[in-house]
C-alpha cells in the first residue's frame, strides 16, 4: 500500500487491509498499534486527545461527556483515567475491551442538546459544551462525586468559560433543573 493513502489514524476495517498486510506495515515502522484495531501512522504528531480520537473511530456514534469533556474543555482539575463517553440508551456497550472508556447512557434531548462537532487529530467527534457537561456532572454526581461536579461549577462561573443562563437552559432542556438549583443558587452570593 502506498504510504501516502495510509490515515493518520485508522481501524483495520476502513482500510480493508488483511492481517498479513497489517504485520506488513507495522514492521517496516510505517503504522503502530493504538488498541485493538486501531493504528496510526508512525510518522504522525498527534495531540494529547489521540485517545479520544481512538475512540470516535471505534465508537463512531460516542458521546465524550462529564470527565473528558471537562478536560477537553479546560474546566477543573480532572484527569481521568478513563474516557468517558455516553451512547443511546438503547445501543450495545461497546465491546473493545482493551479501551479505556466508561460508558454513561444518554437519551432523548440528552443525545442533542448541548452537543457539539469537534475535530481531534483529524477525527470528528461529538462532545457537550461546557454548560451541558457541568449539567450532565450533577446529574451523574452519583457516579463522579458531588465534589466534581460543584468544581466544575465554580470554576467555570470564576472564570467565565459559561454563562448562568446557559447552565440553566442546558438543565432544562436533559432534565437537570431540580438537581442544579441549590447549587446555582448558593454560587449567586
Amino acid at each position: 500500500m502506498n504510504d501516502s493513502k495510509i490515515p493518520n489514524i485508522f481501524r483495520i476495517k476502513d482500510l480493508g487491509l488483511s492481517r498479513s498486510q497489517i504485520n506488513v506495515l507495522i514492521n517496516n515502522n510505517k503504522i503502530t498499534k493504538l488498541y485493538r484495531g486501531i493504528y496510526y501512522r508512525s510518522d504522525y504528531e498527534f495531540s494529547e486527545n489521540i485517545s479520544m480520537a481512538a475512540v470516535a473511530k471505534a465508537v463512531p456514534n460516542a458521546i465524550f461527556c462529564l470527565l473528558t469533556a471537562l478536560r477537553f474543555h479546560g474546566i477543573g482539575t480532572q484527569d481521568p483515567a478513563k474516557i468517558w463517553i455516553a451512547v443511546h440508551y438503547k445501543a450495545n456497550k461497546p465491546s473493545q475491551k482493551d479501551l479505556p472508556i466508561q460508558v454513561c447512557r444518554f437519551s432523548g434531548n440528552s443525545m442533542k442538546f448541548g452537543v457539539q462537532k469537534k475535530i481531534v487529530d483529524n477525527v470528528p467527534i461529538q462532545i457537550t459544551d461546557p454548560a451541558r457537561t457541568i449539567v450532565d456532572c450533577f446529574r451523574y454526581r452519583n457516579k463522579i462525586g458531588l465534589d466534581v461536579a460543584l468544581e466544575a461549577l465554580s470554576d467555570s462561573l470564576k472564570e467565565r468559560k459559561v454563562s448562568r443562563d446557559d447552565i440553566n437552559r442546558a438543565a432544562q432542556a436533559v432534565g437537570g433543573s431540580t438537581i442544579i438549583k441549590p447549587y446555582m443558587e448558593a454560587y449567586s452570593t
